[in-house]
């Protein structure tokens, strides 16, 4: 609808919410309503976040995603003294 959300029935009767969200570098330039605006310095911080929070399960691992291995990569330097 004109909100960017609409309600749906998934089988086997599972209430659904779809939401219209824009992924980019300015919040400012998707103004216009109906579309949710996430940023991607927002995404980023995030998975910061979720990476460190999880740094002890996910800390030794090696990543085959480049950006996932990006990230901890820049997680690793940070734990330096």
């Amino acid at each position: 609808d004109r909100d960017g959300e609409t309600h749906l029935t998934m089988a086997p009767g599972l209430p659904c919410r779809v939401r219209l969200v824009a992924f980019g570098g300015s919040v400012a330039a998707a103004h216009g309503g109906g579309v949710r605006v996430i940023s991607l310095v927002h995404c980023i911080q995030f998975i910061e976040r979720r990476g460190k929070a999880a740094w002890d399960l996910v800390g030794g691992l090696h990543f085959e995603d480049p950006m996932l291995g990006l990230f901890a990569f820049r997680q690793k330097l940070n734990e330096q003294p």
